[in-house]
């Protein structure tokens, strides 16, 4: 094999990352110029010219689903569609379905919308219904500190939304994800956090109310509810656990690591599918498969090799994904530990001992807070300053007691008093979780723009120890520091500005001097919201 797997995923990784800032897809005549210079390219005896190629043909496959997502986009918001559908989620209002056909043609790939909820018609996931659309696409306000909701739909494959016409139920079938919900809340809707064990289980958050999202903001502890990664990777553990238990009884020669893996991935595929099969969950399943491979075919790869095998098989598949948050913060997070642990290593007589777990465990969130504080603060402009302690006693909890008694809860459902007894140990353990945070004083920190030195301030602190610059080069060390905090000293600020901000009706007008501002028009408010918190605010800081 002339190539080989970690490095084409290096390359799709870059052919990729183009996508994030391109301001336009290139046309069907730029395609077709790059497969000509490919070609030229391929002929040469240079190996970097070979390279480049490899990357730009990967570059081309990455943007090939995009102009088809644009393409589908363009077709279904130009005029009223009759479609098929599926539902695939019930949200507060609205649903999501993926539309399957339209005027009779099989659409492929499916794309997904949300719509506004039908009339008073009885509906649940799973059921399948012929509808007149009217569709647009999702636009965003790109306000500074906004968030952006086209690149959030983007990522999803859900760029569309608008509302039902008309509509005929095709099949009222609910689905077989939507009966194992049923079943489980009737054994959970009366616990105290039924809300969080419905997110935990299925990922269905739309139930969380607003102080325990809060909550899980400021503390850091939000990605606890986001079924991905972390849970996906403890059900092919528990279902590696089962598997090795049952072993204990088969013969000998029966005995081997095969079996074990293959059980965790059917527990993690289930558990994907418990989730709806959700974006970060997917994206999870394809490294663990990825992974697995590598495991059933003897590889011996380093923990870097893994990681280029699995993100650069999630883009190969799912180029658009790219641009997913959830995905650089998951891929950055597995990074900095890999990083983290190679530069930063507890010395041994701490680190092989259980009696060190306590340290053991605040070394790895030390780790991941550090890492991860640049890339927070780019996305979310903030950092919880509470998450180091917060998800010190959270995550053991819910990885530990958590997640597996919700998986045995659902394993268990044809025998209810197994399965009740697992919910409520599951719901105390979910208390034990939340009591501590309560008592955490509002860590959330926003970050303004003049403070955006605190993002490689972090990233320079840590290199400098790894390499002693402390010792070595303090002086230096120093300078570096005082110019990031001094980087802005010589900008020259204007007497007195004039902004306009979109808030969804209209612009707000904001006018301000000397850190004082006059806002014209705050926007509108609904039900669990409004313009000014979610636009305004987060400009202002």
């Amino acid at each position: 094999m002339p190539y080989s797997l970690s490095r084409l995923s290096l390359w799709m990784i870059i052919a990729a990352l183009p996508l994030c800032r391109l301001p336009a897809l290139p046309d069907v005549g730029t395609l077709q110029l790059f497969t000509g210079v490919i070609a030229l390219l391929l002929i040469t005896r240079q190996f970097w010219l070979r390279e480049a190629s490899l990357v730009l043909l990967l570059f081309i496959w990455a943007v090939v689903p995009a102009q088809t997502l644009l393409q589908q986009t363009t077709f279904l918001s130009s005029a009223p569609v009759e479609a098929v559908v599926k539902i695939e989620q019930l949200q507060p209002q609205r649903i999501k379905i993926r539309i399957e056909s339209v005027s009779g043609k099989q659409f492929f790939p499916p794309v997904y919308a949300l719509i506004a909820t039908p009339g008073n018609q009885v509906l649940c996931p799973g059921q399948r219904w012929r509808m007149k659309l009217k569709l647009r696409p999702v636009h965003a306000r790109l306000n500074e500190g906004g968030f952006d909701a086209q690149r959030f739909a983007l990522a999803g494959s859900t760029p569309l939304t608008g509302k039902a016409l008309a509509w005929q139920r095709v099949d009222s079938r609910c689905g077989w994800r939507e009966k194992v919900m049923q079943k489980s809340r009737q054994y959970f809707e009366v616990l105290p956090w039924h809300s969080v064990l419905l997110a935990l289980t299925f990922g269905e958050r739309s139930k969380l109310d607003s102080e325990t999202k809060a909550l899980l903001r400021e503390t850091g502890t939000a990605h606890l509810m986001a079924i991905s990664g972390m849970h996906i990777g403890l059900a092919a553990t528990v279902g590696w656990l089962i598997a090795r238990i049952l072993q204990l009884g088969f013969r000998a020669s029966w005995m081997g690591y095969r079996f074990p893996l293959l059980s965790g991935v059917v527990l993690a595929l289930i558990y994907c599918w418990l989730a709806g099969g959700s974006p970060p969950a997917l994206r999870a399943i394809v490294a663990l498969l990825s992974w697995s491979l590598l495991r059933l075919k003897g590889r011996n790869c380093t923990g870097w090799q893994v990681w280029l095998l699995c993100i650069g098989t999630i883009l190969f598949f799912d180029p658009l994904s790219i641009l997913s948050d959830s995905l650089w913060l998951s891929a950055v997070a597995v990074a900095g530990l890999l990083l983290w642990y190679q530069w930063f290593p507890l010395p041994k007589r701490f680190s092989g001992k259980k009696h060190w777990l306590l340290l053991q465990l605040l070394h790895l969130q030390t780790g991941l807070f550090l890492l991860l504080m640049p890339l927070q603060i780019f996305i979310f402009h903030g950092v919880s300053i509470s998450a180091l302690f917060a998800n010190l006693w959270a995550v053991p909890v819910v990885t530990l007691l958590t997640v597996p008694l919700i998986l045995g809860a659902v394993l268990t459902l044809p025998v209810a008093p197994l399965s009740q007894l697992f919910w409520w140990l599951a719901d105390r353990s979910l208390a034990l979780v939340f009591f501590p945070l309560r008592q955490l004083p509002d860590g959330w920190l926003a970050v303004s723009q003049q403070a955006l030195w605190l993002s490689p301030f972090c990233i320079l602190l840590v290199v400098s120890w790894r390499f002693h610059w402390w010792r070595t080069s303090p002086f230096t060390l120093g300078s570096l520091g005082v110019g990031l905090l001094c980087w802005q000293l010589n900008v020259r600020q204007p007497d007195w500005r004039m902004d306009m901000l979109d808030i969804g009706h209209g612009l707000a007008v904001v006018i301000s001097q000397r850190g004082k501002a006059v806002i014209y028009d705050t926007g509108n408010r609904w039900a669990g919201g409004d313009a000014a918190s979610s636009q305004i605010i987060p400009w202002l800081r």
